[in-house]
């Protein structure tokens, strides 16, 4: 579904039927942990910008001189799956058996400098499926919320150029500049809670790597793993950070039922 048809159907109410919530779901919400908001992660969960990190990284490593096919870096780059850029430099860099730093930096300006040629032709789509969802949320009456690590400079094209900007609110949107501590601190979706009025165990959070997952399992909510590469070793890495579900897509989710399964599980730990 397109941005433009989601507003249509947001405007004239033909979204979802007319029930609401408290209707659908019953007694259900009456219990103190029930869902009653979502934090979304945005690259990869939401917005797939997969592709042009790990082309960076890939690069960046041809350029010291070692080649890396995709497995490889799922093998060897323990961070290659939701960084931070800084970890994936310093393990290229030791794959090279480089031990002065200056070489993990060098690395470093050079995956950013490939990522930048690439960001600016990358066309900025959400991942199938997610309109819907988010319309469903917004229609129930659920609080909705952006909990992110991406550099604030990187935000306002990514969700200008996917649509994004028309659907969250300046307060909706949690960057690393809003807390001390980046994911996998529990920082941002201890604020993403904040910000939308709700405990942490009453917020359910949508990521895409272990390190956001350990993020909002530190702040106390449930977690979905939203991972874009179906491998096992990256599925694996998800449910060993302790996520709760897994889904490939967003389309996969009916999400009044999965709200309803979550709402009555115990809180995880790590």
């Amino acid at each position: 579904m397109t941005f433009l048809k989601y507003c249509i159907r947001m405007i004239f109410g033909k979204w979802i039927a007319k029930s609401t919530l408290k209707n659908q779901l019953g007694g259900e919400m009456e219990k103190g942990k029930f869902i009653r908001g979502v934090a979304f992660d945005l690259e990869g969960t939401v917005v797939n910008l997969e592709p042009i990190h790990h082309q960076s990284h890939i690069l960046s490593a041809q350029d010291v001189g070692l080649r890396l096919t995709l497995d490889d870096c799922f093998e060897r780059l323990p961070h290659f799956i939701g960084g931070p850029d800084e970890k994936v430099a310093e393990e290229i860099a030791h794959e090279v058996g480089a031990t002065n730093p200056d070489v993990a930096s060098r690395i470093l300006e050079s995956k950013r400098a490939h990522y930048e040629r690439l960001f600016r032709d990358f066309s900025f789509t959400t991942r199938p499926g997610f309109f819907e969802i988010f319309g469903w949320l917004r229609a129930h009456n659920l609080g909705v919320a952006i909990g992110t690590a991406t550099p604030f400079s990187r935000i306002r094209p990514i969700l200008d150029r996917s649509g994004l900007s028309m659907l969250f609110t300046k307060k909706e949107i949690i960057t690393e500049i809003d807390v001390k501590h980046n994911k996998p601190a529990p920082d941002i979706f201890l604020e993403t809670a904040k910000r939308m009025g709700v405990n942490p165990d009453q917020q359910l959070v949508f990521e895409d790597s272990p390190r956001g997952v350990m993020a909002g399992i530190a702040a106390g909510s449930l977690v979905v793993g939203m991972p874009i590469y179906k491998k096992a070793s990256v599925l694996q890495a998800l449910l060993e950070a302790g996520v709760s579900r897994i889904f490939m897509e967003w389309n996969e989710i009916e999400i009044a039922a999965l709200i309803i399964n979550l709402s009555s599980e115990p809180q995880r730990t790590q």
